[in-house]
């Protein structure tokens, strides 16, 4: 190993100096692609957000006309009351009852 080089490495005034062109290259490559895959995984999860924020409010959505229809079905086979003349007496309610 060429000792000029392993000098310009453990040189304490200037240890930056001694970084090569294509360990500079290196560094900077890696750099930009995890700051690429970084914003890469932001705007996915951005995504997703915004996603799930759509599936929720459609479940609302979906969870409210369910009840809707619900109480219309309510409304529907509520059985209605019927009056009969022979078998209620309007004027008489106590006679009726307690009549044998």
């Amino acid at each position: 190993m060429d000792s000029s080089l392993l000098e310009q490495f453990t040189n304490p005034t200037n240890p930056v100096a001694g970084l090569n062109d294509k360990l500079n290259t290196v560094i900077t490559f890696v750099t930009i692609f995890s700051i690429v895959i970084t914003l890469l995984c932001f705007v996915l999860w951005i995504v997703s957000w915004i996603q799930r924020r759509k599936v929720q409010k459609a479940i609302l959505q979906m969870r409210d006309v369910l009840v809707e229809m619900n109480e219309r079905d309510k409304e529907r086979t509520r059985p209605v009351a019927t009056f009969s003349p022979s078998t209620t007496n309007l004027f008489h309610p106590i006679k009726t009852i307690y009549s044998p």
